[in-house]
């Protein structure tokens, strides 16, 4: 679901045997991220920023980005742990511009 300043992502997952899933969010390495809690995290990049809400848990992790061929350069993962594939997993996730962002 797309808004005017907000992206909702519904990741549903059938079948499994009890798997561990998880969703990725690959940041530039011009954005930073810091975690509010648990379930939150805040993401800014220049003058834009951005709230990154989950009902899975997620964490912050180190990862590099390769915009061309022999280019790495250093940044950050969000990852998001969905839960157990058990026949059927579904979990939201929302992205919302902040208000003092664009």
């Amino acid at each position: 679901v797309v808004g005017p300043r907000t992206v909702s992502l519904t990741d549903s997952i059938t079948g499994g045997a009890g798997q561990a899933c998880t969703a990725t969010l690959l940041l530039h390495p011009a954005c930073s991220i810091e975690c509010a809690d648990a379930h939150t995290g805040i993401v800014q990049c220049g003058p834009v920023g951005l709230r990154i809400e989950s009902e899975a848990p997620m964490r912050v992790e180190a990862a590099s980005y390769h915009p061309d061929k022999g280019v790495n350069l250093e940044t950050s993962r969000v990852v998001i742990d969905l839960g157990a594939a058990d026949g059927h997993l579904t979990r939201r996730i929302d992205i919302r511009a902040l208000d003092s962002s664009l």
